[in-house]
C-alpha cells in the first residue's frame, strides 16, 4: 500500500486556498519540509524568518497544516 505524499497533499491545499495569508503559510511549511532554509523560505513567501520558524514549529508540534485561525 502506498502512503500519501504529504508534499503533494499540501501543494493541493495551497492551490485550493482562497485566503492569501493561509496559502502563504502553507507554502512556507511545504518549502521547509522540502529542506529549504528559513531564510530562503522567508524570501520566497514574503514572511520574516521568525514567522517562517513559527509556522514550521506549529506544524511540527501539531502535525496539522496552518489554518487561518491564528495570526502571525
Amino acid at each position: 500500500m502506498r502512503t500519501p505524499d504529504p508534499h503533494f497533499n499540501l501543494a493541493e491545499l495551497i492551490g485550493s486556498e482562497a485566503r492569501a495569508k493561509v496559502a502563504r503559510r502553507r507554502d512556507a511549511v511545504r518549502l521547509a519540509l522540502l529542506g529549504e532554509t528559513a531564510a530562503d523560505v522567508a524570501e520566497h513567501v514574503f514572511l520574516s524568518e521568525r514567522q517562517v520558524r513559527t509556522w514550521v514549529a506549529r506544524n511540527n508540534g501539531s502535525g496539522a497544516y496552518p489554518t487561518g485561525g491564528a495570526t502571525g
